[in-house]
């Protein structure tokens, strides 16, 4: 261990780089490398073969990208047929973690050529700190709980096309064989399941146990199964009744008109098994700490212009329960898109938070609020995979509610400007790589998603059609102003806030001088004089105009 430490791996890795750029894959070039390839075998845990094209991947990924096929033919000036036969000696890092194997494609996902390869963060943190290699595979020998969770991660993975679905099913065979113990897999053992409906199984199995009372299949067997003819004979076979895990009572369907809307769900004899392997089924939608309850906000009053009322009105009415639920059905029996995405854009203060809040107040639902900002992640590839995740949980989580929540993104402005086209660096090309995953999200979204954003002129044009609805909430304009003073300060007069609505302010910034107003009835016992007022109002905007933006937009609605 102490000559690991005392050494530095980057420098052996990158000398193998060095040395093999533009060489043929050789015994003439390994023995030339000898030292460095023995030197990384010993930290990988490998062969000095394996060593070899491991550090050309990770030398080709500190570039800023995942590494595909043909980066490895340019590498080594070569063509495809030369490198094919060597890709098998990257197969033992993908098995023990320090490398992610992905797929551009369900279709093309399991075909060599169009793999591409990434560096697990942890151990590109290892190396470039010259610390130990990680060991990043869990056996779980633990609880089935743990092995049931790493399972349906495995099958998330799949489903992004982050591992091949052959890759998967080895995957998930190898936890199985180490968790023979449960009754669970000893269950399906006997029943000699097939791949795909093992898969299936523990898909509906992991969704249950965290609460959702239903599971639609469509997308994981559009992954797993990825003929049409095939996937519709599979589903034939559920709808009726054929299916072994239908015709050995693992699981249950719930009536529905056509093949591809069956909800599964798992049937008392897997609660059972499950139940008897220490799993405590959910008797109820489990909840989750890290949402907004809709009747822990509070009501407010807001302000709008005719035109603004009446858009905020038709989206407030097509977020109705029963409403919104006509317009899934409908949308989706017309081979349309489901999603209800929704962007409110205005300048500072002019209330689209508090909309938000109003609307999930007065529709009943909840919602689960998004900071992108905590997405930036120092490695490539680390952020796209927490932006995944945030759809990924929020789909499972939705999965288990009565009314679908709101995905909230709050001040995204970060997000949803222009993508850079000169940037060379690597935060560049995470940020216009969050931006291209958040556009596909976005494309093929199915709930209810609203972002708010200060931007008009530097909003990227392709996010323009994924929005269904885009509200602007403009600042108020001078009558409006007067009514938000009328009713935050109750004491003026008439003439009073007349005069006060003359000062160019947002909402949000009458809303801070009615704060210092009350505070300073509390501390002197009397209310500012008008005077006193509008010398806030002129604090204000003194400080708005040191710190805004040029942004460009209209006037007209704010939040009081």
């Amino acid at each position: 261990m102490s000559v690991l430490t005392q050494n530095s791996i980057l420098d052996h890795i990158r000398r193998i780089s060095q040395a093999a750029k533009d060489q043929p894959i050789s015994s003439e070039t390994l023995e030339s490398l000898e030292s460095e390839t023995n030197f990384v075998a010993q930290y990988l845990s490998s062969t000095p073969e394996e060593a070899f094209l491991f550090s050309v991947v990770l030398s080709l990924y500190f570039n800023g990208r995942e590494v595909e096929f043909n980066d490895l033919c340019r590498f080594f000036d070569t063509n495809s047929f030369e490198i094919l036969p060597h890709l098998p000696l990257l197969d033992g890092f993908v098995q023990n973690g320090l490398l992610i194997r992905k797929g551009p494609g369900k279709r093309m996902s399991d075909i060599p050529f169009f793999k591409s390869y990434a560096v697990a963060a942890e151990v590109c943190d290892a190396i470039v700190k010259n610390k130990p290699c990680p060991i990043l595979k869990k056996t779980y020998q633990g609880t089935l709980i743990d092995a049931l969770e790493m399972m349906y991660d495995k099958i998330v993975c799949c489903l992004d096309d982050e591992i091949g679905v052959e890759d998967l099913y080895n995957e998930l065979d190898e936890l199985a064989k180490a968790q023979k113990k449960f009754k669970f897999f000893k269950t399906i053992k006997a029943l000699a399941l097939s791949d795909i409906d093992f898969a299936v199984l523990v898909y509906v199995s992991w969704l249950t146990i965290i609460g959702s009372k239903r599971v639609d299949a469509d997308r994981v067997l559009k992954t797993l199964i990825r003929r049409n003819a095939e996937r519709a004979k599979y589903l034939q076979e559920i709808y009726y009744q054929q299916n072994p895990l239908i015709k050995n009572g693992l699981i249950e369907t719930k009536e529905a008109r056509f093949f591809n809307d069956v909800d599964f769900l798992i049937s008392d004899k897997t609660k059972t098994i499950l139940e008897d392997d220490g799993i405590k089924m959910p008797n109820k939608n489990s909840k989750r700490t890290d949402v907004l309850l809709p009747e822990k906000i509070a009501e407010k009053v807001l302000f709008y212009n005719d035109h603004e009322l009446a858009q905020i009105e038709q989206l407030r009415a097509a977020l109705e329960h029963n409403t919104y639920t006509d317009i899934a059905e409908r949308l989706k029996s017309k081979h349309l898109g489901t999603g209800m995405t929704i962007l409110l854009f205005g300048e500072p203060g002019t209330g689209k938070t508090e909309l938000v809040l109003q609307l999930a107040r007065q529709t009943g639902r909840q919602i689960i609020k998004i900071d992108i900002s905590k997405t930036k992640s120092m490695w490539f590839g680390e952020s796209e995979k927490l932006v995944k995740k945030i759809f990924d949980d929020y789909k499972t989580y939705a999965l288990t509610q009565e009314k679908t929540p709101i995905l909230f993104f709050n001040e995204a402005d970060a997000v949803l400007s222009k993508r850079t086209t000169d940037g060379q660096g690597n935060t560049s090309n995470t940020e216009n790589a969050i931006q291209n995953l958040l556009l596909d999200e976005f494309e093929n979204f199915d709930g209810i998603l609203i972002a708010t954003t200060n931007l008009t002129k530097n909003l990227d044009p392709a996010y323009d059609r994924r929005f269904l609805f885009k509200i602007k909430i403009a600042a108020p304009d001078q009558r409006q102003r007067q009514t938000i003073w009328q009713s935050k300060l109750t004491f003026l007069t008439e003439a009073q806030s007349a005069s006060l609505a003359a000062h160019t302010l947002t909402g949000g910034q009458i809303d801070n001088i009615a704060r210092k107003c009350e505070i300073n009835q509390i501390l002197v016992g009397t209310y500012p004089t008008l005077i006193e007022i509008e010398k806030y109002c002129e604090e204000e905007r003194s400080m708005a105009a040191k710190t805004a933006k040029t942004i460009g937009f209209g006037r007209g609605a704010a939040e009081i």
